[in-house]
């Protein structure tokens, strides 16, 4: 008796680690959907002696890498689930011009994803904005500032919110609009597109 319940027992734990394991893969999608920089270097686009750039059209609902004009590939994408071009307590994603800051990885994959790719938001320009339109004050303007002139990471503390990246996630059960802010692509895309991003690349969200 106490054989077949060791053999249950083991035969359990193997299931669940099959199970997990498939989860995973097919899930959570831990492992590249999608090998990009292979895929670039197959088609001759990829050039090493020119920088990539991202750009994000929240109304086409697309991710595109950029190498100069030429866009090299295309992710869908979701989005804040506030006003587009706000954040902070509004849970809307920012428009303007930001920067890789930080690539990292996530111990907890579940509706974010095993990756995120940090952008430096609020940007200087952010500050502008909101201490004319009264939305942060004069100390937390300048600590916005001093951050990007040192090249710290911007505050998160302020009524803009943050931080502010793309991450991964769960399209079949939050819908496209669903972030705190950030950028969400399919996790399979998102731990592929890590993969080719270095830090200091430039984004660029618009509204288009």
């Amino acid at each position: 008796m106490i054989g077949i319940l060791k053999a249950l027992f083991v035969r359990g734990l193997l299931v669940a680690a099959a199970g997990w394991a498939l989860f995973q893969v097919f899930f959570l999608e831990e492992w590249p959907a999608r090998d990009f920089r292979q895929e670039l270097a197959v088609s001759g686009k990829l050039h090493a002696d020119e920088e990539l750039w991202v750009e994000v059209a929240l109304q086409r609902m697309v991710l595109e890498v950029h190498q100069g004009e030429e866009v090299l590939l295309r992710c869908d994408i979701g989005y804040g689930k506030g006003p587009i071009g706000r954040s902070g307590s509004e849970a809307g994603t920012p428009l303007g011009e930001y920067r890789v800051m930080a690539r990292e990885r996530r111990t907890s994959v579940f509706g974010r994803g095993a990756r995120f790719l940090r952008l430096d938001y609020p940007s200087e320009q952010d500050a502008d904005a909101a201490l004319t339109g009264g939305q942060i004050t004069p100390d937390d303007w300048q600590r916005i500032q001093q951050a990007h002139a040192t090249g710290a990471a911007p505050p998160v503390d302020t009524p803009l919110g943050g931080p502010i990246g793309i991450q991964g996630n769960l399209f079949a059960f939050s819908g496209r609009c669903f972030t705190d802010g950030s950028v969400a692509l399919d996790n399979g895309d998102l731990v592929a597109l890590f993969d080719l991003i270095p830090a200091g690349t430039r984004v660029l969200i618009n509204d288009r």
